[in-house]
């Protein structure tokens, strides 16, 4: 009995009895001397575990569906439930089931053939992009040097139109300054006259070489001259005019016949000059041809034929070289004649002084000319670059944009790329494995109800279909086997159970005088067996408490009545105490009563 009492306090103690520390395993040794409790505590110690005894949260819970209408199988209805096997697996299901995941299998192929098109088609448009984008970048860059260098241009020939404006500005003003001044022709002599030449004649050619960026040489320093007849001096009021005697008109007549000797050759010279400059005048325009070709930038300045060039020098000395000898002559013969004070030789150099000024104003009238429409040319270039460098800005700032949406979509194709790539190569893998993927949810959850008794027959966990197939094929067998076993276990079960609930329902009502639980199968609940069980216990210490002084009292007096009769009432006293503690106190105190008389 001591084994059992123990064997009763380590189950409660495994079903955590909330009290079970109050006591220890002796204490439990009185409950097996009754009969009639020994098979319900044999079959509490033997049968109730913790898996199958339900918990308080799981007895709500059960109260809760029930409350809510939901039907629970319980008794004939859960019995009826092992007996039909309508929810079982066929064979046609599991075939279907296979087809289906053959028919998903190729419907994937079919789509990792798409994906592989698709990612095909996505790696020859990102190299024709990047194509494009270098194609862009290295037209970009040429653009970009090309307005450098026509800026660069502009620039150059800005600043030298803006010279050639003020030298032409001043050289206009100080001509008009001086023709502005009220002083008679007459009155100047040769040689400031030829000074002003030479002045004009140095800044004409100080433009020319700015101008055209090479050396020219003087241009025609004696190209103004022209030269007029001298009137044939025969008045009588000619000496009056002038004051002269007749031996110094003489000596001067002489001097002007001389002059006058001179002057076909000097006519000569002139013609002569006169080709020159014509031909100098071709070679200024082939240059101004130049020049237009340089500014559209369309003619290299290497261009220009070096032997032409040095043609051209030579020719340009030589010229100068007679020019000067002519110049010397000129001005030696004009200082004679202007020492002879004659009226003719006045009004000669007055129709001289006009011809030239008429000349060099005409030419400077086309020289400003040609300088107004080649700074309108200019400013329309400048207009025209400055436009084409706006567009070109508008170009750069589109293509910043196309090649920042370009670059952001590469990114994205890159990344779309490694996720197929990804996905491809899994799928790849998981083709040549025949393996079992996760997304293949109701594969995996039959791997994971029924790789327990597939390793335990085959000695290694299910991976593929073929190895799934054949574990189906062994749980079919195995479902067919239990089948049978569970139609035997199921009818021996049954029975026990209603012996037990027959035991259960007696040894209740000789415990608490009344049935706790019902024939029909359902659950118990030990928390009011616990509170019976307290109860009882604080009783039995109550009476013990108060059965102590009666106790003693009660062995003095069995002195007297030691009979078998005694004994038998002692047994029945302590049956009661277990079993009806209220008949135990009745008992007891009719026996004071009768003792007390004696």
């Amino acid at each position: 009995m001591a084994e059992l009492g123990s064997t009763l306090f380590h189950k409660l103690s495994q079903l955590k009895y909330p009290a079970i520390y109050k006591f220890n395993p002796s204490s439990f040794d009185w409950l097996f001397d009754n009969d009639e409790a020994f098979p319900f505590l044999h079959w509490l110690c033997s049968t109730v575990q913790t898996t199958n005894l339900i918990t308080d949260f799981e007895l709500k819970k059960f109260e809760n569906l029930k409350k809510e209408g939901i039907t629970i199988l319980e008794g004939k209805r859960l019995a009826e439930a092992y007996d039909n096997h309508s929810v079982t697996v066929t064979s046609a299901e599991l075939e279907t089931a296979i087809e289906d995941l053959e028919s998903v299998k190729e419907a994937l192929i079919l789509q990792k053939q798409v994906y592989v098109n698709q990612l095909n088609i996505y790696n020859s448009k990102g190299n024709i992009i990047s194509r494009k984008i270098a194609d862009l970048d290295s037209l970009n860059a040429g653009l970009e040097i090309k307005n450098e260098v026509l800026l660069s241009k502009l620039k150059c020939t800005d600043a030298m139109a803006n010279n050639v404006l003020q030298s032409v500005n001043g050289l206009s003003s100080h001509v008009l300054e001086f023709f502005n001044e009220e002083k008679l022709l007459c009155q100047n002599s040769f040689i400031e006259y030829l000074a002003f030449e030479e002045e004009c004649t140095a800044c004409l050619t100080n433009y020319a070489n700015k101008q055209f960026e090479q050396k020219m040489g003087h241009m025609g320093q004696n190209s103004g001259l022209e030269m007029c007849a001298f009137l044939q001096i025969g008045q009588s009021n000619f000496r009056v005019l002038l004051g002269l005697d007749e031996k110094a008109r003489y000596t001067q007549n002489w001097e002007l016949n001389c002059l006058q000797l001179q002057l076909p050759l000097a006519e000569e010279d002139r013609t002569v000059n006169e080709t020159e400059v014509s031909s100098l005048t071709t070679a200024l325009g082939i240059n101004y041809q130049i020049l237009a070709t340089l500014v559209d930038g369309k003619f290299p300045l290497n261009h220009v034929d070096r032997e032409y060039q040095n043609s051209l020098d030579f020719k340009s000395l030589v010229y100068s070289k007679e020019l000067a000898s002519l110049k010397i002559c000129v001005k030696n013969a004009i200082s004679k004649a202007t020492q002879l004070r004659c009226s003719s030789i006045i009004v000669g150099d007055c129709s001289l002084k006009l011809l030239r000024q008429d000349f060099f104003i005409a030419k400077q009238k086309e020289f400003l000319s040609l300088l107004v429409q080649q700074w309108a040319r200019e400013q329309l270039v400048l207009l025209a670059v400055r436009f084409e460098g706006r567009q070109l800005e508008t170009l750069l700032s589109t293509l910043k944009h196309i090649s920042q949406y370009l670059l952001e979509s590469d990114h994205q194709l890159v990344e779309r790329l490694v996720s197929l790539k990804q996905f491809v190569d899994l799928e790849k893998s998981l083709h040549n494995r025949n393996t079992i993927p996760r997304h293949d949810e109701a594969s995996c959850s039959m791997k994971t109800i029924l790789g327990l008794q597939y390793t335990q027959e085959c000695g290694q966990d299910p991976w593929d279909y073929s190895e799934l197939n054949n574990l189906a094929v062994i749980l079919k067998n195995h479902f067919e086997e239990a089948k049978s076993i569970l139609g035997q276990l199921s009818r021996i079960v049954i029975n026990q159970q209603k012996g037990l609930e027959q035991l259960v329902f007696k040894l209740e009502e000789l415990l608490f005088g009344f049935p706790l639980t019902s024939n029909t199968q359902k659950p118990s609940n030990l928390q009011f067996l616990d509170e019976r069980i307290d109860a009882l216990n604080v009783v039995r210490r109550d009476v013990q408490s108060q059965l102590k002084p009666l106790n003693r009292k009660f062995k003095t007096k069995q002195v007297v009545f030691k009979t078998d009769h005694l004994n038998v009432l002692e047994r029945r006293l302590w049956t009661l105490f277990y079993t009806d503690v209220t008949s135990m106190v009745h008992r007891t105190n009719a026996l004071n009563i009768k003792i007390i008389p004696m």
